[in-house]
């Protein structure tokens, strides 16, 4: 058994509510990390959701706030995909109360929503959420209800009324996670989370659709110096045994500076400002962002490269070098995320949503040692089959005889 097993204990708990936990008896700094899972709602609801959350836990851990900051601790909130979510770095003696804090801050919003204009206002000067870009690929891919959160949200405030009907359908048992990594034993969490173990037990209706598998294009008028040029794939999802093949794809593909799209796009032409891989589950399944920031000019050139690199992994797969790299990262990623408390508190909760359970290490070891070059290539085929691009190109608006293509 390595030191990793020893020290880690993972336990799960489920809340009569239906709120699921686990925790993670380890030394260290502790890690706590609350998400909801919100249903589909009005352009900017579910980011409002998380600004008051965060203001009403910050005031209820006020009290104790100095200690978290003077050994270092953290709290930050995020709203991204279809998952709210509060986290924080603490030391373990502080950890507990923060938790708390977090989840009575959740479990008294349905009843009393504050004043929102303020906070409303602050939210719409972080301006529009990634993009028309995004928007166009998930709205041809999932739907109008999935696209709708990465709509600029309008100038006037929520009617109080209606949200309020709204958190009320967001804040049920069985939307709920919550991971704790370094945890002192079950009964401090289980007495932490109490708040959240009245809350209405009923489901509330699922957010986006698991990734359908419509292939298309469109061309957006862009602006400014930079095109984009917009990739939308479905992956296989955690539950999947090509998951990790997946993984290993993704990085091959275009995920760090040894990357194929790194390579041709950035480091060999210069041609982009910025490039990034990204993976995004929802409800079990997953999506593949390629997303490429070229120069104005280079634009249709960036996009049929993204092509050209593509099919070339499709077709003929990784090398074995590239495979061989890919498991190195991957290991070398699981012992960081297991290092760091903050990041194994995420992918706790995240594959407690994905899976209704945590993966053991020796399940994820085993499936990174089982990646083939074979299963990358029919990952990446797969995915370049039913992808959607979105390319925004400058030119368009100082060119308007160009046609779009939708």
């Amino acid at each position: 058994m390595d030191r990793e097993a020893k020290v880690s204990r993972v336990q799960s708990l489920c809340l009569g509510s239906g709120a699921r936990l686990v925790f993670d008896r380890r030394p260290g700094i502790a890690a706590v990390r609350v998400a909801l899972s919100p249903p589909p709602g009005p352009p900017g609801w579910a980011h409002l959701l998380e600004h008051l959350w965060f203001g009403r836990a910050a005031e209820a851990a006020a009290g104790f706030g100095v200690e978290i900051e003077a050994a270092g601790g953290e709290a930050r909130a995020e709203t991204g995909g279809d998952t709210i979510a509060l986290e924080a770095l603490a030391p373990v003696t502080a950890a507990p109360r923060l938790l708390h804090a977090f989840a009575r801050a959740l479990a008294g919003l349905p009843h009393a929503v504050p004043p929102i204009a303020r906070e409303w206002d602050l939210l719409r000067l972080e301006g529009p959420a990634a993009a028309r870009a995004e928007r166009r690929a998930l709205q041809a891919v999932l739907g109008p209800a999935a696209a709708a959160a990465l709509a600029p949200p309008p100038a006037r405030a929520p009617d109080p009324t209606a949200f309020a009907h709204y958190v009320a359908r967001c804040v049920r048992g069985p939307a709920i996670r919550v991971a704790f990594a370094g945890a002192p034993d079950a009964a401090t969490v289980r007495a932490a989370c109490a708040p959240l173990a009245d809350l209405p037990a009923a489901a509330s209706p699922s957010g986006a659709p698991p990734p359908g598998a419509r292939a298309g294009r469109s061309r957006l008028a862009g602006a400014g110096p930079l095109g984009r040029v917009l990739w939308l794939m479905p992956a296989p999802g955690p539950a999947d045994p090509d998951y990790w093949a997946a993984l290993a794809a993704d990085h091959v593909l275009g995920g760090g500076l040894s990357s194929r799209l790194y390579r041709a796009l950035r480091s060999e032409t210069g041609w982009c400002y910025a490039l990034a891989s990204r993976r995004e589950t929802r409800d079990g399944s997953a999506l593949w962002w390629i997303d490429a920031h070229p120069r104005a000019d280079r634009v249709t050139a960036c996009a049929a490269r993204i092509e050209r690199e593509i099919a070339a992994l499709a077709e003929a797969g990784p090398g074995a070098d590239e495979v061989e790299l890919a498991r190195a990262y991957l290991h070398a990623r699981l012992h960081l995320e297991n290092a760091h408390p903050a990041a194994r508190a995420r992918r706790m909760e995240s594959e407690l949503r994905a899976l209704g359970a945590v993966r053991t290490d020796a399940r994820h070891r085993a499936g990174i040692d089982a990646i083939s070059a074979d299963r990358v290539r029919a990952v990446v085929a797969a995915a370049r089959d039913c992808r959607y691009e979105v390319i925004e190109d400058p030119f368009m608006a100082s060119s308007p005889g160009r046609r779009r293509s939708l």
